[in-house]
């Protein structure tokens, strides 16, 4: 049944009633017959709207989507946490001649290194020069954080799988103002495609967000500037007002791969803090629909966020957050299935004393 009718369809009162439920109308007795008719086509018009809408954006990117994937999207777009981009600007590229790009002799072949060097004043400046005010501060979350700190910390090469590049900008403590990051790094960003001698292979999108303040993250989220190579995820720099310490980083990491990287405990607190918000409905609705290990759209990253804290952990054996360690470890995705939902709220909201 759908939640729509017919002019000029005769409905009983009993018929209005079954369609109120699938248009969620609540309090459906309280209304007479005509009112009850007036409220579902009107909350038809608007679903059909919402529908439309979402329909056609998706069609503008050609990508087919189902009807209930459309209503998924609606519902995570109702949730007042999901922030929509004010702006947003694509930028492609023309293919570059290998004589213009290779004439220094100092090309890099491996597209990360050669990211990670030409960005070296604004991801490591703050790093290598504490005692001066930096252009901005940085460091490298989630996976390829993690992934750098067990190669060159723990010399394990292949625990984590090689991914896309995230890096946290701040302006915080720093010469320049939100604008003025956001247009430096989008001409670094083009100046060092330019220099590739595949040039044509990057593509750069760039979003501007509300500045709303994240109570968890102690910060606000200004702009996203993503770049793709060969139409994949390669590095994603997201402009905040987050507030990182040079003490905060492992200066012998970061500087045998030019990247700024965390201490043991600084990725140890992220992964918690991401794992409370997949795992404890309320704290983030988009993180939970998303990310929970057991019902979240994309459960496979809840499931890797737990693997790879217990990685950590046993690498680090860490005293601070030891207590924190011994309840993820005990616990895997099967012995989650098996759990009720109540049940495994109350194991993960042992965790909200980390945040």
């Amino acid at each position: 049944m759908l939640c729509e009718v017919i002019d000029g369809k005769k409905y009983s009162r009993a018929d209005l009633n079954e369609i109120a439920k699938v248009c969620n109308i609540k309090n459906k007795h309280t209304y007479r017959k005509e009112e009850l008719y007036q409220l579902i086509k009107k909350t038809s018009q608007s679903k059909k709207l919402s529908t439309d809408c979402v329909k056609n954006a998706f069609s503008k990117c050609n990508v087919n989507i189902s009807k209930k994937e459309i209503d998924e999207v609606l519902t995570l777009l109702k949730e007042k946490n999901i922030l929509l981009p004010t702006n947003v600007v694509d930028i492609d590229f023309k293919k570059t001649t290998q004589s213009s790009t290779a004439s220094t002799g100092a090309y890099i072949e491996n597209n990360f290194e050669a990211f990670a060097k030409s960005f070296d004043d604004e991801l490591m400046g703050f790093v290598k020069n504490k005692n001066t005010k930096p252009l901005m501060r940085a460091f490298v979350p989630g996976g390829y954080g993690l992934r750098m700190l067990f190669e060159h910390k723990y010399g394990k090469k292949n625990l984590l799988e090689p991914g896309d590049l995230d890096i946290t900008l701040s302006i915080h403590d720093s010469k320049l103002s939100v604008s003025q990051c956001k247009s430096h790094i989008l001409k670094k960003c083009e100046s060092f495609i330019k220099s590739r001698s595949d040039s044509h292979n990057y593509h750069i999108s760039a979003w501007d967000f509300p500045p709303v303040y994240n109570p968890i993250l102690k910060m606000k989220r200004f702009s996203l500037i993503s770049i793709t190579y060969k139409k994949d995820e390669f590095v994603d720099m997201v402009i905040t007002d987050r507030e990182i310490k040079a003490e905060d980083i492992d200066k012998s990491v970061s500087l045998k791969c030019n990247l700024p990287i965390k201490h043991d405990e600084g990725y140890l607190f992220e992964y918690f803090q991401i794992i409370y918000m997949e795992n404890v409905p309320g704290v983030d609705h988009y993180c939970y629909l998303k990310r929970n290990p057991v019902t979240g759209k994309f459960s496979c990253k809840g499931v890797k966020d737990i693997d790879r804290v217990n990685i950590l952990c046993k690498l680090s054996k860490s005293a601070k957050f030891k207590e924190y360690c011994d309840l993820v470890q005990l616990v895997n995705v099967e012995k989650l299935k098996k759990m009720t939902q109540g049940e495994r709220d109350k194991v993960f909201l042992q965790l909200r004393n980390v945040i």
